[in-house]
C-alpha cells in the first residue's frame, strides 16, 4: 500500500508540559520498561553485538531513567557516558551506577537536555542512545529533544541508536471487544453510565491485538531517519495512503504499531530491530487502537483512501491528536482521537 507524508510546525519542549518529568520518577514506571523483554533485548543487542563501536567512545544517554542503557554502554567499553535524566530518578541512577562500579565512567546529569547548552568540558559525543519512544511511536514528545541534542552534541559521523523508525497502520474488525467495553457502561452497580461512551470512543486504546483482526494490507504512516529528521518533521505531520481490504468484513477502527531500526543508516554496525506488530511478541507499548464511533462494512479487494493527521494535543503537550479521514466504495470514517498513552 502506498503513502505520502507532509509536515508543518514543531511542538513545545518537555519543560513546558506540566508534570512531564515527574511522570518518569516512579519505580513502577521504570520497572514496566525494564521488564519489557523485547525492548531490553533490542537495545542490548544494538550495543553488545557491536561492542567494537563503543570501545573507547563517549556516549550520551538521553532520558537515562535508572541508567540501564548507560550501564550497558559502559560494560561494552565506552570510556565516558553522560546520562541525562531530568526527573528525580537521576538520584537513584547515581546510586545504581555506584553499586555496579561504573561511577568512574558514567556521569549523571540531573538536567533538562533542552536547557543545557554544553556537556561537561564542552565535549561532543560519538554516540547518542535514547529510548525516546512512546505509544504510537511519538507520544511523550521526547523525540524532538533527541534531535536537538544531536544538533548540539553529536560529533561528525557519530552514531544514533536507534537511528530509524517506521510507523504502520491497518484497518481492523474488533466489534466484540468494542461492544464489550461499551456495554460495561450500561450498568455499573445498577446505574446507567452510558454517557461515558462519549469519552471512551475518542481515546485511543493500548491493546495487544491478535493479527486475525487485521483486515487490510498494512500502510506506512511515517518512516524516519534520525540523522536527517527535523523537529518539524516529527511534531506535526500528515500522511496520505491507500490500502486494500483483504476480506468481506467490518471495519471497526484502525490499529497502529512501529518498528525501530538500529544501525540502519550507517552500516558500520550489525542491523537489528525492535518490532511491535500484532505478529510479534507484545511489548509494554502494545499496539494503538483507534475505535470508530460506527462500524463500516467493507468488501474483499475494496480500496480505502486515507489521510492521517498527527499533531500535539493542545490541552496537554505530552499527548497526541490523531485524525483519520478514510473513504471506501460506499462509506467513510472521519474521526479524531487522542493518544494519552498508558505506558512509557
Amino acid at each position: 500500500a502506498a503513502g505520502q507524508e507532509t509536515c508543518t510546525q514543531p511542538s513545545a519542549t518537555p519543560a513546558t508540559i506540566p508534570g512531564y518529568f515527574e511522570a518518569y520518577a516512579t519505580a513502577h514506571v521504570q520497572a514496566e520498561m525494564l521488564k519489557d523483554e523485547p525492548r531490553m533485548a533490542a537495545f542490548r543487542s544494538a550495543v553488545e553485538d557491536n561492542a567494537e563501536l563503543f570501545r573507547g567512545k563517549t556516549v550520551l544517554d538521553l532520558g537515562a531513567g535508572t541508567g540501564i542503557l548507560s550501564l550497558i554502554c559502559a560494560r561494552a567499553g565506552a570510556i565516558r557516558v553522560f546520562a541525562i535524566e531530568a526527573s528525580a530518578m537521576a538520584q537513584f541512577a547515581k546510586r545504581i551506577i555506584v553499586a555496579n562500579g561504573f561511577e568512574g565512567v558514567i556521569e549523571v546529569l540531573n538536567v533538562d537536555a533542552d536547557e543545557l547548552e554544553q556537556l561537561p568540558g564542552g565535549q561532543k559525543v560519538d554516540i547518542i542512545i535514547s529510548e525516546w519512544i512512546g505509544t504510537f511511536l511519538f507520544h511523550e514528545s521526547m523525540l524532538p529533544s533527541v534531535l536537538r541534542a544531536r544538533d548540539k552534541w553529536l560529533a561528525p559521523n557519530g552514531l544514533l541508536l536507534p537511528d530509524g523508525a517506521t510507523l504502520f497502520s491497518a484497518s481492523l474488525e474488533h466489534i466484540n471487544h468494542k461492544e464489550m467495553e461499551l456495554d460495561f457502561f450500561q450498568d455499573v452497580a445498577g446505574f446507567n453510565m452510558s454517557a461515558m461512551v462519549g469519552a471512551w470512543i475518542p481515546a485511543a486504546q493500548q491493546q495487544c491485538v491478535f493479527h486475525k483482526f487485521v483486515n487490510s494490507e498494512v500502510v506506512v504512516l511515517k518512516d524516519i531517519s534520525l540523522y536527517n529528521a527535523t523537529v518539524a518533521d516529527v511534531s506535526v505531520w500528515e500522511a496520505t495512503w491507500t490500502t486494500k481490504v483483504t476480506r468481506n468484513d467490518i471495519v471497526s477502527g484502525f490499529v497502529a504499531w512501529f518498528d525501530l531500526q538500529f544501525h540502519r543508516f550507517r552500516g558500520s554496525g550489525k542491523l537489528s530491530f525492535l518490532k511491535t506488530s500484532p505478529t510479534d511478541p507484545c511489548t509494554h507499548w502494545q499496539q494503538t487502537v483507534f475505535y470508530s464511533a460506527r462500524d463500516v462494512p467493507v468488501a474483499a479487494n475494496e480500496i480505502l483512501h486515507g489521510t492521517t493527521r498527527v499533531d500535539v494535543d493542545p490541552s496537554n503537550g505530552r499527548n497526541l491528536r490523531v485524525q483519520f479521514d478514510v473513504t471506501g466504495d460506499s462509506s467513510s470514517i472521519n474521526e479524531t482521537w487522542f493518544v494519552t498513552g498508558a505506558g512509557c
